[in-house]
């Protein structure tokens, strides 16, 4: 049984889109940025022989809140229009899980080899 804790960073991109159904008025937010945030794990990893054992883990990362610009615009009666940029508090949080073989090379136990 392990535990892990750590840092994380990813790039994130934000949009949204709307439009009426008839295609008078049609509008978008797009925006974009790098998260950081914390990573907390937990696993259970078996021996199955001398150099070979099996996992499962599972992760969650929250990405620390920060502000993201935005650009806005759309397409209002045929005439296409460009909104003020804004800045707007972005979040977000991810869960991973894991389920894996692992092989140690230099584990004390016998090497695989290929024999020919």
């Amino acid at each position: 049984i392990y535990g892990k804790a750590g840092i994380a960073s990813s790039r994130f991109d934000f949009a949204e889109n709307d439009a009426v159904n008839d295609g008078s008025i049609s509008s978008f937010q797009n925006g974009g940025a790098v998260l950081t945030g914390l990573v907390f794990g937990a696993g259970l990893e078996v021996a199955l022989a001398s150099n070979w054992s099996a996992k499962f883990e599972f992760d969650r990362i929250d990405y620390l809140g920060r502000g993201v610009p935005f650009t806005q615009g759309g397409i209002s009666g045929g005439v296409a229009f460009i909104g003020t940029p804004f800045s707007q508090t972005q979040s977000a949080a991810t869960n991973v899980a894991k389920i894996g073989v692992n092989y140690r090379f230099f584990g004390g136990g016998d090497l695989v080899v290929a024999k020919y």
